[in-house]
């Protein structure tokens, strides 16, 4: 076999709704060139094909699927049109109640006429009615059960054509009609239930506009300084110099003087040259015009104007924000009652809402314990049931005779239609159905609340959690990170240490480094070039400025590198200062220490009532990791009400004692949003990444909150609870209602469109409870996302 990596297809096959369909697939396709491996979405009904990229063979995958009664279309390729190719597993209701077989229609028809005639004493003419019903509506069947047998495969199709000709056999026609009628449109009713959860799913990766208004950047800064400097031409050739090369900036500073010369130019040029693209011409650095009422077309800076945006289709925050220059928004959300203008600032191939589809399907191909569990035991339960209805149509009558019995042919009859009601619940489709729509809904209705669960597999985990490890900085607070105060020791001015600590954190994206950045400029201090930088994960960075070697970092890590402190003069340790919840950042120059740079975070406000609520869902340990000192870690626990802290950690320490809380918790849920937790997040049974986290972080969690908000924690529990809830109730359901109608055919007081009608019926039972997880409440009650 190859070792390049397989490409992934995806095909749309409206017919297979139940891992019988998936098993006849699987043989059907066994042998053919360059497929890997196979997996299966029911509730969406979508084939997933891994495949050898040097034996591709897309055609010939659409031709066997329809050699074997499963027509298929693959699934459209980024930047294909989602309708031109396998987009039917969407339907709206009245495309489905357009789309009513009719088979069906005509075997209700002549049900409801054989009926009258028995009411009128015809009997034979309504047994006649009875029989041709179940040739139309079961033809099809017929056919399908056909094509399984050839495969060496009984499913549903051949059970019920076996059952149904049996039944004609012995004089039941009417039983075999009304058998073959329900049976018929069960599938076409299960489709009415479960596309509500289907377009729940679509309506969450679907956010993001087609068409976007363009800005071109040259020609809003000709416009606008042609208007300016009519008459120095050469200064306007200058300025449009200027903003032409604004797409690919050199600094923040060119960034924000591009974006003012820019915006000159648009407030002249409103509803003139603007072009409308598609969405996968963008680029980074587009400016765009948001109109009010327009949902915003990709991820980006605002450089003009001010509104509120609805952002609860990504962050599932039910106000909207208000949004200013300099703010971040996102694809998706819905602008308010003015115009935005925006810098496109990401790929749209990597915005949110892109990221949102890549973990919805994701979450289709990691499957719930509970999800695991019911495919094993499909694959067990109809070859059982086959083997005992052979055993009470043959072996039975036979034991009668061995034992002498005179009435053993009498009684050969009765044994074979109880045989044949057996066949019929042999199909284990309702309680396949039953995890993946209840699953699905669940991961819908997280994602509404700006949860995206990477498979339901943690979803199901998470009503299990009975621990929590939290990180600090931008978890627990906001990490809006202040220079407070900076310490000078022997020779050196608070400018000086600034200076060049802002040197060297200027090329780090830590809350701490872009706060001693901001504050250097905000002095208006000119950051100095430097030479061999290195960084030193969780503990600083080093490197040659201002012609000094320059060590920056913890206050453990100046003394791991053999910097002088004989010029500090602190409070000592024992003594801590009366604010807590400073941090510190160390600088030393030449050796020698220099400067103590204070700074303070902010507490998250919702941090507190956040942690009270997961105590309430049963999380009974509560602890927090960071790398502070620990007076600092403490003055922040004890507002929250945590117990269990430890400070000072590398993130190879955060990874170790995550590790050391599994084996005493092993349902543990660790959260954070920095590179620092990443090891950490992938060692919990739960890892959530939360708010604006690192993308080395987003990979490594299970579940990403687009939202900082840890009430989000909440509700990711309390949604796992209940989605666990449902999925006993649709398992237990199912099964009990499968043994009951079997332990009533073995005895012989159910008939075989009682089989049929229990089947349909469960189905639509757990489908309809799955559903419920749709309007699932969630402490925060927030509105859903418009399907």
């Amino acid at each position: 076999m190859s070792n390049t990596p397989p490409v992934n297809e995806v095909f749309s096959i409206p017919s297979m709704d139940c891992s019988e369909e998936f098993s006849l697939i699987q043989r059907g396709l066994k042998g053919t060139p360059g497929i890997r491996d196979l997996a299966a979405n029911y509730l969406e009904r979508q084939l997933l094909v891994s495949l050898d990229p040097t034996q591709v063979d897309r055609g010939r995958i659409e031709q066997r699927l329809r050699e074997i009664g499963f027509p298929a279309v693959r699934r459209p390729e980024a930047g294909e049109s989602s309708t031109d190719a396998g987009g039917g597993q969407f339907e709206s209701v009245s495309q489905i109640l357009r789309s009513a077989p009719l088979p069906g229609m005509i075997g209700a028809i002549l049900l409801s006429l054989g009926f009258m005639l028995w009411l009128r004493g015809a009997y034979q003419s309504a047994a006649w009615a009875s029989l041709v019903a179940a040739l139309v509506c079961g033809w099809r069947v017929a056919e399908a059960g056909w094509r399984a047998a050839r495969l060496r495969h009984l499913d549903m199709n051949a059970l019920m054509t076996i059952a149904a000709i049996g039944a004609i056999a012995l004089g039941d026609w009417h039983e075999a009609g009304t058998a073959m009628f329900l049976f018929s449109i069960s599938i076409w009713l299960e489709r009415i239930s479960t596309g509500r959860a289907r377009r729940a799913i679509q309506s969450l990766v679907e956010l993001t506009p087609t068409v976007a208004h363009r800005l071109p950047s040259r020609s809003c800064c000709n416009h606008g300084h042609e208007q300016e400097h009519s008459g120095d031409p050469n200064q306007g050739d200058e300025e449009a110099a200027r903003c032409e090369t604004s797409d690919v900036p050199q600094s923040e500073q060119h960034q924000r003087d591009s974006d003012i010369t820019c915006r000159r130019g648009l407030d002249r040029m409103h509803g003139r040259q603007i072009e409308d693209v598609d969405v996968s011409q963008l680029s980074v650095g587009d400016l765009l015009l948001v109109r009010p009422g327009e949902r915003i077309p990709a991820d980006g800076v605002v450089v003009e104007g001010d509104s509120d945006v609805d952002t609860a289709s990504v962050t599932g925050e039910s106000v909207p924000v208000d949004v200013v220059v300099g703010d971040t928004v996102f694809a998706g959300c819905l602008n308010g009652e003015s115009s935005l203008m925006i810098r496109v600032s990401t790929p749209v191939s990597q915005s949110v809402v892109s990221h949102v589809g890549r973990l919805v399907e994701l979450a289709h191909q990691s499957r719930a314990k509970t999800e695991r569990f019911v495919d094993r035991f499909a694959r067990f339960y109809t070859p059982a049931i086959v083997t005992l209805a052979v055993g009470i149509a043959i072996f039975v009558p036979l034991w009668m005779l061995g034992q002498g019995r005179d009435d053993w042919a009498t009684q050969f009859p009765h044994w074979i239609r109880r045989a044949l009601v057996i066949l019929v619940t042999g199909c284990p489709c309702a309680l396949v159905i039953s995890t993946p729509v209840t699953i699905v809904c669940g991961l819908a209705r997280a994602a509404q609340c700006g949860l995206f669960v990477k498979g339901g597999e943690y979803l199901e985990a998470a009503a299990g959690i009975d621990a929590i490890a939290v990180d600090k900085t931008g978890t627990l607070t906001l990490a809006a990170m202040n220079v407070s105060h900076v310490e000078v020791f022997g020779t050196a001015t608070e400018n000086r240490v600034l200076t060049i600590a802002a040197a060297l954190e200027h090329h780090s994206e830590h809350p701490l480094a872009r706060a001693i950045v901001r504050a250097a400029r905000d002095r208006q201090l000119s950051i100095p070039e430097i030479e061999g930088f290195q960084s030193y994960r969780g503990m600083g960075v080093t490197a040659k400025a201002v012609g000094a070697d320059v060590v920056v970092g913890s206050r453990r890590f100046l003394e791991e590198s053999g910097c002088d402190f004989r010029d500090v003069h602190m409070i000592p340790a024992s003594n801590p200062s009366p604010d807590d919840r400073k941090s510190s950042v160390w600088v030393a120059a030449g050796g020698r220490v220099c400067g103590c740079i204070r700074l303070a975070d902010t507490l998250h406000p919702h941090a507190k009532e956040a942690i009270v609520r997961w105590r309430q869902l049963g999380v009974k340990r509560v602890v927090m990791l960071t790398g502070d000192r620990m007076d600092t870690a403490m003055a922040f626990a004890k507002q929250v009400g945590i117990d269990e802290v430890h400070s000072q950690l590398l993130p190879e320490d955060k990874m170790r004692l995550t590790q050391q809380i599994v084996a005493t918790s092993p349902e543990l849920a660790m959260i954070g949003d920095g590179v620092n937790d990443a090891p950490a997040l992938a060692t919990a049974r739960i890892g959530i990444a939360i708010g604006q986290a690192s993308d080395t972080a987003l990979e490594s969690a299970d579940v990403v909150s687009i939202s900082s908000d840890l009430r989000r924690v909440g509700d990711l529990l309390s949604l796992g609870k209940q989605t666990r809830t449902v999925l006993w109730q649709n398992v237990g359901t199912s099964l009990v209602v499968k043994f009951a109608v079997l332990t009533l055919a073995t005895v012989g007081l159910a008939t075989m469109w009682m089989a049929v009608a229990a089947d349909v019926g469960v189905r639509l039972l757990v489908v309809a409870n799955g559903l419920r997880l749709l309007r699932a409440t969630v402490d925060s009650a927030r509105p859903l996302v418009p399907s």
